[in-house]
């Protein structure tokens, strides 16, 4: 047994330890996490004209920015970027498109 085991263990080849490559580059306007994605449960977020949704819409656009990554590579979530790095740009801009999302979709709901 012990033969058939050094066998086995000799004729396994070996196995790089490889890291897949990030998805997007990470931006120097956040601070760099190396932990994994925890959503968040802001319900305001400063900058953000959420006051002129209805309530349903404010609860979708919330949810994604609790839920998503920001893009920027920090590792934490759109909101917890707008919340406490407002300088973060691409956390902005993927809100900003957030908002405008789900003022389209209202908008053509409301048409149907």
């Amino acid at each position: 047994m012990a033969l058939l085991a050094a066998l086995v263990w000799g004729l396994m080849p070996a196995r790089p330890n490889l890291k897949p490559a990030p998805l997007q580059p990470k931006s120097s306007d956040c601070p760099k996490t190396e932990a994994d994605f925890v959503p968040t449960n802001y319900t305001e977020i400063p900058g953000l004209e959420l006051e002129s949704l209805s309530a349903a819409q404010r609860n979708h656009v919330l949810f994604r920015l609790n839920m998503e990554p920001c893009p920027c590579g920090c590792n934490k979530s759109i909101a917890y970027c707008l919340q406490n790095h407002p300088a973060c740009k691409a956390a902005k801009q993927v809100a900003e498109k957030i908002l405008a999302d789900e003022r389209a979709t209202s908008a053509t709901q409301a048409g149907h």
